[in-house]
């Protein structure tokens, strides 16, 4: 009787993964071990599972094993430095890397981890190894992380023509659209509305609740990991919580293609709101703790804060702002697979900036002393200072401020941000525009203009000394 392969019935694993179901796709892992404990394939797919589920100790166990017993297992090597790579283990990630690419040198995963970890020359044999790739017929998402390699050899070597060039073939690819007419267009709804809404009651049951918003690549991801340190702090990491209460608040109002939600909210009863409410706790994670101040870190978030004003009691928000210039190159520049298909063009990332500082200043109208705009280049600068200021405004006692976050924080990052999380707060980001100030011309143009720049950086400087 032929014996039954792992090979034959991963399928079923892989299709779950893709549609994120991780802990099906664990589950049904788990069943097989009996049988396929033994099988290579089988481990890694295991291990993958298992760092989805944010159990990235027994991971990087489970991978030693992996290359320990099958030393000659590409994938292994491969999952392997991914992993230590995003703890910032830079040299065991090369190591591995280079490993992988010894065990498969056609291997363009692996170089082009390699080439995230270890820098080159535009003019070296790794760039010439990736540029003939680029020749050939390959699936678009790996011609994308070729590109992003070599734009950023070209971006170190000082060749800012050479390196927007890669950019923009890399956005091309994502062919994402987006609609920036309409998020413009909901601004305006949110201002008409929002000021009308009331706002919800005291409820001794309900926990407290620090956003961080901003633009993505603003900071939002190294402030949360900060006040993390904090003991009476808990970060939740990105949740789309908030956005699906926006969504069943709005979903009766909607006939067809007639939008008339703002006539709905405004007619609102207490009960609808409690509902609202439960639905949002619902969908708070299992081991999020009472007592503590909560952290959500959503950048779009900044656009539902009128909803969570409406169900929850204490609120507070901390909206992250940085060089507009910076964070647009920092987006331009990275891949956000499926997600955010403004990035794709200057013209969107402007587009979107400006309606995020549009509901910024709503936002701060609607919550007055319970929001607080932080300069990114202020905390990188004067962290010290800057980050007590955050804590008092969250309410959370400066003094019990502890100098490593809990393992479980740096756990939860799933964003682009993970490598500058893992070296710790810096200056390295700042002013990283410069070298690229005649490529991001028409994103100041879309902005409205240099005297725009000129007056964000002005009000950037006054925040320097704002009080907590």
């Amino acid at each position: 009787m032929r014996a039954i392969r792992y090979q034959d019935h991963r399928d079923d694993h892989l299709q779950l993964m893709q549609r994120g179901k991780y802990q099906e796709a664990f589950a049904m892992l788990q069943e097989m071990a009996p049988m396929h404990g033994d099988d290579p394939v089988y481990i890694a797919d295991l291990a993958e599972a298992m760092w989805y589920m944010g159990d990235e100790k027994q991971v990087l166990d489970l991978l030693h094993i992996l290359v320990t017993r099958f030393p000659d297992y590409y994938r292994g090597w491969l999952q392997l430095g991914l992993r230590m790579g995003s703890y910032g283990e830079t040299e065991q990630a090369v190591a591995c890397f280079r490993k992988a690419l010894e065990l498969k040198p056609e291997s363009i995963a692996a170089r082009t981890e390699l080439a995230k970890h270890e820098p080159f020359s535009p003019n070296s044999q790794q760039a010439r190894v990736l540029r003939k790739y680029l020749e050939d017929d390959i699936a678009d998402p790996v011609k994308i992380e070729i590109l992003i390699a070599l734009a950023n050899a070209e971006a170190r070597s000082g060749s800012a023509v050479k390196a927007f060039h890669y950019w923009t073939q890399m956005n091309a690819l994502r062919k994402l659209d987006y609609d920036t007419e309409g998020l413009l267009q909901m601004v305006k709804e949110i201002g008409r509305l929002a000021p009308a809404m009331p706002r919800a009651a005291t409820d001794a049951a309900m926990p407290r609740f620090l956003f961080i918003t901003g633009m993505p690549r603003s900071g939002t991801t190294i402030t949360e990991t900060e006040l993390a340190k904090h003991p009476d702090a808990h970060p939740m990491g990105e949740l789309p919580t908030l956005q699906i209460a926006v969504q069943a608040l709005k979903l009766p109002a909607f006939s067809g293609l007639r939008r008339d939600w703002i006539a709905h909210l405004h007619s609102i009863d207490a009960v609808q709101i409690a509902q609202i409410r439960a639905a949002f706790l619902s969908q708070l994670p299992r081991n999020a703790p009472r007592g503590k101040v909560l952290i959500t870190k959503t950048p779009a978030d900044a656009f539902s804060i009128w909803a969570a004003r409406l169900i929850i009691p204490e609120l507070k928000v901390l909206h992250m702002e940085r060089h507009p210039l910076d964070v647009a190159l920092s987006n331009f520049s990275t891949n956000f697979g499926t997600l955010r298909g403004y990035h794709t063009t200057l013209d969107g990332i402007a587009d979107v900036t400006r309606a995020t500082w549009q509901v910024r200043d709503i936002n701060a109208g609607l919550l007055g002393a319970d929001m607080r705009v932080q300069s990114y280049r202020a905390m990188v600068e004067d962290q010290e200072n800057q980050l007590a200021h955050c804590l008092a405004f969250a309410g959370l006692a400066p003094e019990r401020m502890q100098t490593e976050a809990d393992p479980e924080t740096l756990r939860a990052v799933r964003t682009a941000s993970v490598h500058q999380v893992r070296q710790g707060v810096n200056t390295k980001g700042l002013e990283k525009w410069r070298k690229f100030e005649r490529q991001l011309a028409p994103f100041v143009s879309r902005l409205g203009g240099p005297e725009v720049i000129a007056a964000w950086e002005a009000q950037d400087r006054a925040r320097d000394f704002r009080p907590g």
